[in-house]
């Protein structure tokens, strides 16, 4: 009987695995791509392209960027990832490779503006079968990637991972020449929900005081609304409790509004404290930029708010600086340990937590709104129709807001 190969049974063979590298563990990495490339006419499209391709391989560049660069295509633009930075090529030469490549392509005709994202991380190295060229994938290109679209024409837009990597080599000076000024915190932008890049803006020279990218000035406005929502519901928790009784005036009542959210990429339901804060009796801080005081993580009225997906109020508690022992005792039936109550920055006497999200049956954060007043004059059902308030007009749009505020 003949013997039937695997071939014509129909099995293929098994794949082999791709020829690949060492992963490089922290390699410099850039993306580009053409800015409104699009619109442009297939023939010019073509020789901004081949424009590309020639001034990257040119002798003086592959010298610059050393033997051991990949450089591979990404239609509209290229990708280069230097494996063993440290002895190829520099932070200061990548960067004004970068430079060098933008003026290039700008001073041509026809014209092209080009975005730059410049970065510092790992990378895998592999070379697809029937490809002449190794590959560069991994998560340093993916957060490199995500980096090239939040700037204008002309702008590089550098990871603080870059910058921080370059630092350790030639000091802190380097800073200086980056936007925003080092006295000031980088940009955040969520490049997925969950997950957060810290990055700025290459201003060589005397080029420090342009503006920022559009996108920029965008997130920054959708934060602020971020903040105003967050002052609307104190306002309307003041607004409704003085209803009920007039007696709670807005000082009595010392409401403080703060957001807690996921963080990272965590399946966890376990809820941070952030920077979106509104209190506006503390003149000391200005209003969003401070921490929640609850150390306890996914635990007290907001975590158990978020599980439940539903608001949660808990009012009437002691006087602490009275009844400290009472006080413990009350909070710590939201899970809270007595570490954590004590050291609560202050020792709020009514707490409202309502979950927001575009969806009812997930929530995306809690805002934990809190008095110094116990409330004792309202009653459960008041602070139940108040949380449902709260809920029916802020948690949609101050959903979209808070995935907006940074989201490339």
């Amino acid at each position: 009987m003949a013997r039937v190969t695997p071939k014509e049974r129909g099995l293929a063979p098994p794949a082999l695995p791709l020829p690949r590298k060492p992963d490089c563990k922290s390699g410099l990495i850039l993306i580009c791509d053409v800015v409104d490339f699009s619109p442009k006419a297939r023939t010019d499209q073509g020789m901004i392209v081949e424009r590309l391709w020639k001034f990257v391989h040119a002798d003086k560049q592959q010298k610059l960027l050393g033997r051991e660069a990949l450089i591979n295509g990404t239609g509209d633009g290229l990708m280069i990832a230097c494996p063993g930075h440290e002895k190829q090529v520099d932070h200061a030469d990548f960067l004004q490779f970068a430079l060098n490549l933008i003026g290039h392509m700008e001073r041509a005709q026809p014209g092209s503006g080009l975005r730059v994202g410049v970065h510092q991380g790992p990378f895998s190295q592999l070379r697809p079968p029937g490809a002449e060229v190794y590959q560069a994938i991994g998560t340093g290109i993916n957060q490199c990637a995500r980096l090239v679209g939040i700037g204008d024409s002309g702008d590089i837009t550098v990871s603080e991972d870059f910058i921080k990597g370059w630092a350790e080599d030639a000091g802190k000076k380097v800073r200086a020449h980056f936007l925003p000024a080092p006295k000031h915190d980088p940009y955040a932008v969520v490049v997925k929900r969950g997950q957060t890049s810290l990055l700025r803006f290459y201003r060589p020279g005397k080029k420090r005081s342009v503006l920022p990218p559009r996108k920029i000035a965008t997130f920054d406005r959708v934060k602020q609304l971020v903040k105003d929502h967050l002052e609307l519901m104190a306002r309307t928790f003041e607004s409704y409790a003085s209803m009920v009784d007039p007696a709670l005036t807005p000082e009595l009542i010392n409401v403080r509004a703060s957001i807690f959210a996921l963080p990272g990429e965590s399946d966890s339901a376990e809820l941070h404290p952030t920077q979106f804060r509104f209190h506006a009796r503390n003149h000391e801080v200005k209003p969003g930029e401070t921490k929640y005081s609850i150390t306890g993580r996914g635990t007290g009225p907001v975590g158990r708010a978020f599980v439940a997906n539903r608001h949660q109020c808990l009012h009437g508690l002691p006087d602490y600086d009275q009844a400290a022992a009472a006080y413990i005792r009350s909070v710590q039936k939201t899970g809270l340990t007595k570490t954590e109550i004590v050291n609560f920055r202050r020792h709020a006497r009514a707490f409202v937590a309502v979950p927001f999200g575009l969806n009812s049956d997930q929530a995306e954060g809690v805002v934990c709104l809190d008095t110094i007043s116990p409330l004792q004059s309202l009653k459960p059902a008041d602070l139940n129709d108040l949380a449902e308030l709260l809920s029916a007009q802020f948690s949609a749009p101050l959903a979209a807001f808070w995935r907006l505020r940074g989201q490339l």
